[in-house]
């Protein structure tokens, strides 16, 4: 009962608790009853109750005075329940930093993180990596040592190595053949190799994104990009023996052009052309 101030430590404010009861405690003219069945009923009926502190909420005569962390980000001390219990006017910061809700779930994720990974760890891993990447506090400010830390960092890349050696072993037995027909390409283009190459980019279309990531395509890419430069290097000097064929001079050995589109894989488009000249073919 003789409790004036109350020091909150973390940047969220603590949900209180409410307790359901039947005995009405407060004035049934009572604005705080009103706000309660308002605003926190359960169930549609009973209002939930609140005695955290000295009494039920919104009996207290006095407000309790309430000091948070001074760091910036501090949320949900300005709610309703709140202010019924505190004298939020004069609130006030101390000199205390708390650890902020993105540092608390680093810590949480990185202590389900397994030394000795399986397959089935992804989620952990990649929930905790993410959690790591947003901290923005120094752990060691919070009374966690150098090492501490360094060995955390660690844990995480550990995983995540352990994790990226698993998958590679499992592709290479799943698609084993695949990654030997990408080996067997080679990076340069070379016309008695285009199907082999389409074939390559249907297999590929057919397996999941995130196994695709584990297989090296660089063949792939590299090839297709001669590819797509052959065709746009012929296009040009199909061009140029276009103009020549206008010419009336030229008009016993025009130029007869044909030309087929063909869909290259990836999403890139290209032209395939073949074209007569003094009777003769040229691809």
């Amino acid at each position: 009962s003789k409790l004036d101030t109350v020091e909150f430590k973390s940047t969220i404010a603590p949900s209180f608790e409410g307790t359901v009861t039947g005995s009405i405690e407060y004035a049934e003219d009572s604005e705080i009853l009103e706000l309660l069945t308002k605003y926190f009923p359960l169930n549609g009926y009973y209002p939930l109750y609140y005695g955290q502190f000295v009494t039920l909420i919104g009996l207290n005569t006095k407000k309790l005075n309430i000091i948070i962390p001074k760091n910036k980000n501090v949320s949900g001390y300005d709610n309703i329940l709140y202010g019924l219990y505190f004298d939020l006017e004069t609130m006030e910061k101390s000199k205390y930093t708390a650890l902020d809700h993105i540092s608390i779930e680093f810590l949480d994720k990185i202590n389900l993180v397994p030394e000795v990974v399986n397959l089935n760890d992804k989620l952990i891993i990649e929930d905790a990596r993410r959690a790591y990447n947003a901290l923005k506090q120094d752990l060691t400010d919070f009374g966690y040592t150098k090492d501490e830390v360094l060995a955390m960092e660690a844990l995480l890349v550990s995983a995540e190595s352990q994790y990226k050696n698993l998958m590679t072993q499992r592709i290479n037995k799943i698609y084993g053949y695949l990654i030997e027909e990408i080996n067997e390409l080679g990076p340069k283009y070379q016309f008695n190799k285009i199907a082999d190459f389409h074939k390559i980019l249907g297999d590929l279309n057919l397996i999941d994104k995130e196994d695709k990531k584990y297989i090296d395509t660089t063949n792939v890419e590299k090839f297709q990009e001669e590819y797509q430069e052959y065709f746009t290097n012929l296009r040009e000097e199909v061009a140029v023996i276009t103009q020549i064929s206008t010419l009336p001079t030229s008009t016993v050995n025009k130029v007869g052009l044909v030309v087929a589109n063909v869909t290259l894989g990836l999403g890139g488009l290209g032209s395939m052309l073949f074209f007569i000249f003094k009777k003769r073919w040229f691809i």
